[in-house]
């Protein structure tokens, strides 16, 4: 194909559009992707919060969990966590320093009680169950769990689910493509092998089943 002059300068910038639109939107998927770890780190974390807890006695089925750890706590320890939370405090202080802080916080916090700036956890970050169904099979790696496994870890959350629930979970990742199945062994798809859909990419799939026998 032969252009002329004035054509090629307008196939050239087109060309350049392209381009920059294509640096952009691998710029965006490379920031997508660093967000989605910091995310799944963070419900990784707090899908293990509720078990933690439970160690140390705590119904974690209760209604308001964190408003039971601070009385368990203190009020001191408690408004002092969002502070190392948020980077106010140092991470690296000693447990004796700590604990003069929190004294001397004590007369400033008590005035504080019940005001507008007291703290309270957001229940609202608790994990849904699909994410402490991934975080379950991210845990377990190559050698994956059965639904049994995955539902005695979920209800250590202390959530009340149906039967059934965990299951129905996994059928719905499985179609997602974030979650394969092996026999009666449920696997975690890392996102790199997943295709652009969401899908398991080209010849890592397994052989559908029955949707009944996704709740064994």
């Amino acid at each position: 194909m032969k252009l002329r002059d004035h054509e090629k300068a307008a196939v050239f910038s087109i060309l350049v559009r392209q381009l920059e639109a294509q640096e952009l939107k691998a710029a965006a998927d490379r920031e997508i992707a660093a967000a989605n770890e910091r995310v799944a780190a963070a419900q990784a974390i707090m899908a293990n919060v509720r078990p933690a807890l439970g160690v140390f006695g705590f119904d974690t089925s209760a209604g308001k969990l964190w408003d039971i750890v601070k009385e368990a706590i203190g009020a001191e320890r408690y408004n002092a966590a969002f502070e190392v939370a948020k980077g106010e405090q140092n991470g690296s202080q000693t447990d004796a320093s700590s604990e003069s802080h929190l004294s001397n916080k004590t007369e400033e916090t008590a005035k504080g009680e019940g005001s507008s700036h007291s703290r309270n956890v957001d229940e609202s970050h608790t994990p849904k169950i699909k994410d402490i169904v991934l975080e379950r099979l991210r845990q377990a790696g190559d050698a994956g769990a059965r639904a049994s496994e995955i539902k005695e870890f979920v209800s250590a959350q202390g959530i009340e689910m149906h039967e059934k629930t965990v299951g129905m979970t996994l059928y719905r990742l499985s179609n997602e493509g974030s979650v394969r199945r092996k026999g009666r062994t449920w696997v975690f798809i890392p996102e790199l092998e997943r295709d652009d859909r969401g899908l398991v990419a080209e010849g890592t799939s397994e052989p559908s089943s029955s949707a009944t026998s996704f709740f064994e």
